[in-house]
């Protein structure tokens, strides 16, 4: 009796020091993702603020930022099966063995790299503050795809949310719309909004398809991105060659490369992986306080660097909304899903 009432105990004990490790997992991912995000959005308008004569081209920053994410993942994967023979026989059985796997993960794939380059030229015709309020309509699509593709039945919160975030976009538009511009102006903060609502859609599709793909199977989450990396590195290779090949060939792959833009290529490979990390060891609701704290960081950042926008109480209630809408749809919700192994990953 004394025996049992000890392990009783000991039991308890430990799963306190589990459930505190996960909270400092928790915060650390939360707080790492919000940085990385802040940061990887500000310094991309820095990099891309610069004559055209000496901008970089942004496909081949793709190619960078997949090849080192492809890097980065075989090393995951390496200390993930701890020996190099048992990884290599892993990654040659969920390469070459199991190929019919592998061709699931080109369609996510090739929409990730789409998804790059739209949001390249999206920052490079909007401010920080509207790229990442207008971004936040990738929760929108996601919903939608998650109706289509996961037959998921969302909540009427999860509905309401959404109401907030379509309000919340449609006041952050409002500003420009009273505002006299240039024709020219009108037409680039035009390709941006298109932009940026295309890599949105991709966004939402990508990101669902590849979560049924994770939820059917049991392979690891750093094998996955391993895969994807395999296909992005040559499909980024092949935009390059279709957007920017006379320039590449004159002017060379890395023209324009600063250290400012080896830090975004080393953010963005590390933002794949961070937002992995963040699925894995946290949930759903910490993705949604990152986001929104990165929306509020880097508006903040941008006012006082940039000075590229004017605060007014359309743009205020706007982004409250939407931050809103974002920790709303982020809670966590109670609907039947198709696949019920979702968390034994």
């Amino acid at each position: 009796m004394l025996a049992n009432r000890l392990l009783e105990k000991f039991e308890k004990v430990r799963l306190l020091g589990e459930l505190s490790s996960t909270l400092w997992i928790k915060c650390g991912s939360l707080i790492f993702l919000t940085c990385q995000t802040s940061c990887l959005i500000l310094l991309m308008r820095v990099s891309r603020s610069v004559q055209n004569s000496e901008l970089y081209s942004a496909s081949t920053v793709v190619v960078c930022s997949e090849f080192l994410k492809l890097l980065l993942s075989i090393f995951l994967v390496l200390s993930q099966e701890g020996e190099i023979k048992r990884s290599i026989s892993s990654i040659y059985n969920q390469i070459i063995v199991q190929y019919d796997d592998m061709i699931q993960i080109l369609i996510p794939s090739t929409l990730y790299i789409v998804q790059n380059n739209l949001l390249y030229f999206a920052i490079s015709h909007l401010n920080a503050v509207l790229y990442q309020i207008l971004y936040q309509s990738k929760i929108f699509t996601t919903a939608i795809f998650m109706i289509l593709l996961l037959n998921q039945r969302l909540r009427s919160t999860q509905w309401f949310a959404l109401l907030l975030l379509s309000t919340g976009i449609i006041l952050t538009q409002l500003p420009s719309l009273d505002q006299s511009t240039s024709s020219s102006e009108f037409h680039s903060n035009f390709y941006g909004l298109l932009a940026i609502l295309l890599a949105s859609f991709t966004s939402g599709f990508a990101g669902v398809y590849l979560e049924k793909i994770f939820k059917g199977t049991s392979t690891s989450i750093w094998m996955r991105n391993l895969q994807l990396g395999l296909f992005g590195v040559p499909i980024g290779l092949f935009g390059v060659f279709i957007n920017d090949a006379s320039r590449v060939k004159t002017l060379g792959f890395f023209y324009g490369y600063t250290p400012i833009v080896w830090i975004v290529v080393i953010l963005q490979a590390f933002g794949g992986l961070a937002i992995a990390f963040v699925m894995k060891y946290a949930d759903n609701i910490l993705k949604g306080f990152s986001m929104g704290l990165s929306m509020i960081l880097s508006s903040l950042i941008s006012y006082f660097l940039f000075d590229d926008f004017t605060p007014n109480m359309y743009l205020f209630v706007g982004s409250i909304l939407v931050i809103s809408a974002t920790l709303i749809y982020g809670l966590p919700a109670k609907y039947d899903a198709v696949y019920p192994n979702v968390n034994k990953a």
